[in-house]
């Protein structure tokens, strides 16, 4: 009967025990979806405009249910596009959604994901999206731009103007700075000029070479935010005795190869002692009239006659050329330098004319000029300039404001030029900003007198 009783108790403890968890909290399995985002924020750097980076971001479900879902960019910047979302997560489980930045414009781009469930009451998830800094930037391709070496009368390079930033780069004007050197002009593509990141466009920079030293300077309007206008140096070359376009020994030629005083380009001395002995009396070209020197201890003396030592005037001599005559040379504008400047319609432009020289070819028949400096140098004829006779030289600029440059006249001696210069423009452009500091482009004309 004793062990029976006791049978009975310990069964009753045994079973006691079983139904108490003994001092334990009890074990809670969650049956709900829990979503969450391991970071907050996705940042993509700087990507330059015109590419794209893709990155992806992870939602985590820690609960032990699955849910569906839906990915949108609730607010912010356009730049950013969302991929294919996956329709649900699984219990436990994960899910990567990808991201493309694809950023438009300069600056910073900022945008917000959100990610919600299909239970209405659940507050969304958010992600901050970031992209940038991006900005435009102009360099210059050689920087300076160096003519130094000319050889000829007139030279032409190119200068690359590069897209070096992050953002695209909007040329809005291209030109020389009216108050520079006038022996430089620049060609420029029509503007305004988008650029990509590493893209990279050409001008075309005209020298027409004289005895000037002073720099010029092309400058370019642009969305470059250190530089809005920024400068190229223009490098003139530095003339020798023998590349300077004057008759240094006055013996009626000037430079290499022309004067044999001069052995090379690059000769700083046109006399030539080969030439000159002691006593000896050579002509030369003192003025219209002409005079003389003489050889002194193996050197050329001054030249002297009616007019020794004087610049060319006019004298009011007719000087038959005779048949055949050459006009090719320098010719040099006497009475000052006829000067003229203006604008075109909100300041793009800038158009100067500053004539001091002329340079007539007969083949082809072309006269070059260091001005007009906007936008041309070179002048042409339909026939050959013959002394004697009347031609005429003109170039035509199209575009917003038309612009026509004529030389009208004609050679009354060997030496002497007669004419008058116009410069013309027409279309809607040619109406100035008052900005500018300067008068609207009018149609102008000048007297010329020209003598070698």
């Amino acid at each position: 009967m004793t062990l029976r009783v006791s049978s009975v108790f310990a069964v009753a403890v045994l079973l006691s025990m079983a139904g108490c968890n003994c001092g334990r909290q009890p074990t809670v399995m969650k049956t709900e979806a829990s979503l969450s985002l391991p970071v907050e924020v996705l940042d993509f750097g700087v990507v330059p405009e015109g590419t794209s980076k893709g990155l992806r971001f992870q939602i985590d479900n820690v609960g032990r249910a699955s849910v569906n879902i839906t990915a949108t960019i609730a607010s912010g910047s356009m730049d950013f596009r969302i991929g294919a979302v996956p329709p649900k997560v699984d219990a436990a489980g994960f899910v990567e959604i990808p991201i493309v930045f694809s950023p438009v414009g300069a600056g910073v781009d900022e945008a917000i994901v959100e990610v919600k469930t299909d239970k209405p009451d659940e507050q969304p998830l958010t992600l901050t999206l970031k992209g940038g800094p991006i900005y435009p930037a102009l360099t210059f391709d050689p920087d300076p731009l160096s003519f130094v070496g000319a050889t000829r009368t007139f030279e032409q390079k190119a200068a690359q103007l590069k897209s070096t930033g992050n953002a695209a780069l909007t040329i809005r004007s291209i030109g020389v700075a009216a108050n520079g050197n006038p022996d430089f002009a620049v060609s420029p593509p029509t503007t305004p000029v988008k650029l990509m990141p590493g893209d990279s466009t050409m001008v075309t920079v005209e020298y027409a070479r004289s005895i000037r030293v002073t720099e010029g300077t092309m400058e370019v309007l642009s969305d470059d935010p250190d530089a809005g206008l920024k400068r190229l140096r223009l490098i003139p070359h530095t003339p020798t005795v023998c590349s300077n376009l004057l008759d240094d020994d006055m013996d009626g030629v000037a430079d290499f190869p022309d004067d044999p005083g001069c052995q090379d380009a690059a000769d700083q001395d046109e006399y030539n002692p080969a030439q000159c002995v002691n006593t000896a009396v050579q002509p030369c070209d003192a003025g219209v009239c002409g005079g003389t020197r003489t050889c002194t201890n193996g050197t050329w003396g001054r030249c002297g006659g009616c007019d020794a030592g004087v610049p060319p005037v006019d004298a009011g001599m007719t000087v038959d050329a005779g048949p055949g005559c050459s006009v090719t040379g320098i010719w040099r504008i006497d009475g000052g330098e006829p000067n003229y400047q203006c604008c075109n319609l909100f300041g793009i432009g800038t158009y100067a004319v500053n004539i001091d020289i002329d340079r007539f070819n007969i083949s082809p028949a072309t006269t070059a000029r260091p001005q007009p400096s906007h936008p041309g140098t070179t002048l042409t004829s339909s026939s050959a300039p013959m002394c004697g006779g009347a031609f005429t030289y003109q170039r035509v600029i199209a575009g917003g404001c038309t612009e026509t440059y004529r030389l009208v006249g004609q050679f009354t001696s060997a030496n002497r030029f007669v004419g008058t210069y116009t410069a013309e423009f027409t279309g809607a452009q040619c109406i100035g900003d008052p900005q500018c500091g300067m008068e609207d482009c009018a149609d102008q004309s000048w007297p010329i007198e020209a003598y070698r």
